[in-house]
């Protein structure tokens, strides 16, 4: 049975924090943190959209044919240097998207039941707009502050050492000139 909109944008969260990342070169896979249709300042709002210490992946979830077309008239698809997420995904149902039909660089995920199937793995766009997803960055960390939420990462309490989940990040290595 195919899924809804709503659906895939549920099984896409859980996919981008729980998925393992298969080898070096795949990094978009188990983001430390990921939002769900997040309406920001930013013009993009993505259905999806995880990030990493060292990239961010985007996944729009289409349910139909119909929805995977229109897609493709907003600014931020024809001027893919205007949009938001190193790494893009298409999310959707069997048979909606063929791989030949995808933008460049973007990868295809269709959802099996709960199950995702990587059927193109997605090029890095370093060509993106960081001030975008900034922009939407800064929407969600205003959201915490106004409920008070940014505390408990303001406590020093909470800065003795790096967290389990932070294990991503690299440590600061100073380049050295010989």
């Amino acid at each position: 049975m195919s899924k809804t909109h709503k659906e895939l944008v549920e099984v896409g969260y859980r996919w981008l924090l729980r998925a393992k990342t298969r080898n070096a070169i795949a990094c978009y896979g188990a983001c430390g943190v990921a939002f769900k249709e997040v309406v920001s300042l930013s013009n993009e709002q993505p259905d999806v959209i995880g990030f990493r210490s060292n990239c961010s992946i985007l996944i729009e979830c289409k349910a139909n044919r119909a929805d995977f077309l229109s897609d493709s008239k907003k600014p931020f698809r024809i001027c893919p240097d205007t949009g938001i997420g190193e790494y893009r995904f298409y999310l959707t149902n069997p048979e909606i998207i063929k791989v030949e039909e995808l933008p460049e660089k973007w990868g295809l995920l269709v959802c099996d039941r709960n199950c995702i199937k990587i059927l193109k793995d997605a090029q890095k766009h370093s060509d993106y707009s960081w001030f975008m997803e900034r922009a939407l960055l800064y929407t969600i960390l205003n959201r915490m502050k106004h409920f008070d939420l940014l505390d408990a990462v303001n406590d020093a309490r909470y800065n003795v050492a790096p967290y389990e989940y932070d294990m991503d990040l690299k440590p600061y290595e100073p380049h050295r000139s010989f």
